[in-house]
């Protein structure tokens, strides 16, 4: 796997590089970053399968970082002294594993080899996904293996933790599905999906209306309030007024 490490102390980043080369032959390092600015610019230029990632830099914190990016197209496992911020950074990314300083060897290997299977399934499900699905179908795996539905019946996604909840027009309908609401971001957005919070995504083609306030709150079919936060209200409303 071809691995950025994003960690603000020297000390650190050649421990942790020591570690991977000594005990995870499946990590090629490609890079180190200490800020913000840097990992993101080392990510556009490398496209990493795999990030390992400091919770506080030099600029900033990671999670400042993923809000910048994109796409998250990679695994991350954070490296931190912080333990408080685990339940953070589980909700708000794509994130396998979380380890607490100092590292110990064999959760490292645990959380890579993780990493490594979970690159692996992706990878299976997009060569599956490119070479049978229809155009106006999406793979929802399952317990037993995976399920196509059409895109225009789901009406949002509701994140929960490290997994998706997905709300189908049909009355009642929802799927409780093992990827987070990022995954969904990606492979939903060429089907007019929006994420407008970071725990919901929205299908455009239902948004009935728009409530003013703090950060404002977008009206799906059936009724349904879903609030929209401060960063995302602008490219929102931006939609909306092009589309009217």
């Amino acid at each position: 796997m071809r691995t950025l490490i994003v960690e603000d102390e020297v000390d650190g980043r050649e421990g942790l590089m020591n570690f991977l080369r000594d005990y995870c032959p499946e990590v090629e390092i490609i890079d180190t970053a200490d800020s913000v600015e840097e990992a993101r610019r080392k990510i556009r230029k490398y496209s990493p399968d795999l990030l390992l990632l400091d919770i506080k830099l030099l600029d900033g914190n990671a999670f400042d970082l993923l809000e910048g990016l994109n796409t998250q197209n990679f695994e991350i496992i954070f490296i931190t002294a912080y333990p408080e911020y685990a339940m953070d950074a589980i909700n708000r990314s794509h994130c396998c594993r979380y380890l607490v300083k100092p590292i110990q060897i064999t959760e490292l290997q645990e959380a890579v080899a993780e990493a490594a299977e979970n690159l692996k399934k992706e990878k299976e499900l997009m060569a599956l996904k490119s070479r049978y699905l229809p155009h106006h179908k999406v793979l929802i795996p399952n317990e037993s293996g995976f399920e196509l539905v059409y895109a225009k019946d789901i009406l949002y996604c509701k994140a929960q933790g490290a997994y998706t909840k997905l709300y189908f027009r049909k009355e009642k309908l929802r799927k409780l599905v093992s990827q987070n609401l990022k995954h969904f971001e990606n492979c939903l957005s060429d089907y007019n999906f929006l994420r407008v919070h970071r725990s919901f995504l929205i299908n455009l083609n239902y948004v009935t209306g728009y409530r003013k306030g703090k950060s404002g709150v977008v009206v799906l079919e059936g009724g349904i309030k879903i609030p929209v936060s401060e960063e995302k209200k602008r490219s929102l409303l931006s939609i909306l007024k092009r589309t009217a």
